[in-house]
């Protein structure tokens, strides 16, 4: 993390000893000369989680993949280039995913989707 500004978070899949799949956010919380870094573990979305994520809220097949790419790490750059479309396109995908979802902001989007994380 030498390289992120305070605030930036960072997000990794792993997987553990025993071959389990995790999501992993880290940010610094403060800067130089003592770092801190806040770390959250937590296991990605079931697929069947995911189905009433995506049912609850009436979100299209592409809406869909572009939450489930955020939810695993990628940056919008990346997503549109893994759509092929555009950057304004995919704007436009998350304008109605924040809209459908009751959202403003992809750390609101995360607090929902780990609501259906949650057994």
């Amino acid at each position: 993390m030498n390289n992120c500004e305070t605030g930036t978070a960072t997000c990794a899949l792993l997987q553990d000893a025993e071959q389990r799949t995790w999501v992993v956010w880290a940010r610094r919380l403060s800067g130089p000369p003592e770092s801190l870094v806040g770390v959250i573990f937590h296991p990605p979305l079931q697929s069947s989680r995911f189905s009433a994520l995506v049912d609850t809220h009436t979100l299209t097949p592409s809406e869909g993949r572009v939450v489930e790419m955020l939810l695993n790490g990628l940056e919008t750059g990346r997503i549109a280039q893994m759509l092929n479309v555009s950057n304004e396109t995919l704007k436009t995908h998350l304008k109605h995913i924040y809209c459908k979802m009751n959202v403003k902001s992809r750390g609101e989007l995360f607090a929902q989707a780990l609501g259906f994380a949650t057994p």
